[in-house]
């Protein structure tokens, strides 16, 4: 191992044995040697410990340590915490390295221009056929090379592709918040506004693979919520900071119609925190930031009235739901009460009928 390596690679390690000595030959034969390799595993079952010990023996640049299943989050601000790197990046279990001289290529442009983060494009495979994104997402693609302030670029996808000072995070105490799902763009979005700008690459620094993941309509409802918590998070920092690209690109994440049916599938559930979450989101939507061309999230709206409907069809039936019911209605009305909300922007007043039509509905059920 190396005292004070150039570059950490973090790896957070959960049942990837499939593709993890692919993911790790592509870190340990990048040209850049002065680096470690952190790897966490965070309980897994399958053979992905075994296969790091392996990896471990033949390289001593290679750190291994193990926990109960705490989550990725965990792993990850375990190793961040405990590495030894200049720069920190973080690799998942599944994905690569396109070349050979990515951890070298990042980190000579990062001395070179005195910034503290630094970063290149990325573009997804699925094994054999890869593809740049497009949409809302071209931003995984930095069309020039360069110093780029974050005021402009707005961006908080795709931290896998970028290096970042590990005394920037440590000082800023920036670590990846306690969520199942969503928890990268919070710790991008903190890190690129305690830095304010980076140097962008044109070249492609990551393949993210992708098509073997569970499918978000069978994710259990924990991971939805922090999915939640997570939209919510970078919706409030967008609102609060004016950054009008930003929201809208937060907004696009929600409106993604694989994330929709995934909610859906909890509120058909019955999931009364699905259903305070929403309410946030809503609340934390600025009509005023919404690109002109951008249709208003108004599915959300629907799915609370649907929501209600089922509450409400069964409320005389189960105490414990009649329960819930009236806690959910005291929680709506004090955010109908809120500043927020009797500001009266073009998202907001559909809460109003809203509203009237809860307290309706719930009255002619209850009667």
């Amino acid at each position: 191992m190396i005292s004070c390596p150039k570059v950490s690679v973090i790896v957070p390690v959960y049942n990837e044995e499939r593709f993890l000595q692919e993911c790790l030959d592509s870190v340990l034969t990048q040209t850049l040697k002065d680096i470690e390799v952190y790897c966490v595993d965070d309980g897994s079952t399958d053979k992905s410990l075994d296969i790091l010990k392996q990896y471990a023996k033949k390289d001593p640049r290679v750190i291994v340590e193990s926990q109960k299943n705490l989550g990725v989050s965990a792993a990850r601000n375990k190793a961040l915490l405990h590495c030894n790197g200049e720069f920190v990046c973080f690799m998942d279990g599944d994905d690569l390295y396109p070349e050979k001289n990515i951890l070298e290529l990042l980190y000579t442009k990062a001395k070179e221009h005195g910034v503290k983060i630094c970063g290149g494009s990325m573009e997804g495979f699925d094994g054999g056929r890869k593809w740049t994104f497009s949409g809302y997402l071209k931003d995984f693609t930095f069309p020039e090379e360069g110093i780029i302030w974050f005021r402009d670029y707005q961006f908080d996808y795709g931290y896998v592709r970028f290096i970042f000072e590990r005394k920037l995070l440590l000082e800023n105490n920036i670590l990846f918040p306690d969520y199942k799902r969503f928890q990268d763009p919070p710790f991008f979005l903190k890190a690129m506004l305690q830095a304010e700008y980076f140097y962008g690459v044109k070249e492609v620094t990551y393949n993210v693979r992708s098509g073997h993941q569970t499918p978000p309509g069978d994710w259990p409802a924990e991971k939805i919520k922090d999915m939640l918590r997570g939209w919510l998070d970078n919706l409030t920092v967008s609102k609060e900071l004016h950054m009008a690209k930003l929201h809208n690109v937060v907004i696009s994440h929600i409106d993604e119609a694989h994330m929709q049916e995934a909610v859906q599938t909890c509120l058909a559930q019955g999931n009364i925190d699905i259903f305070k979450l929403l309410l946030k989101i809503n609340e934390a939507i600025d009509a005023d930031l919404l690109d002109d061309n951008k249709e208003k999230p108004d599915y959300i709206i629907t799915h609370l009235k649907e929501l209600y409907n089922r509450y409400c069809k069964i409320v005389n039936e189960n105490e414990i739901l009649k329960n819930k019911l009236k806690q959910t209605e005291a929680e709506l009305q004090a955010i109908v009460n809120s500043k927020a909300f009797k500001l009266g922007t073009t998202v907001a007043k559909p809460w109003r009928c809203l509203r009237d039509t809860i307290s309706q509905s719930c009255k002619d059920k209850t009667d």
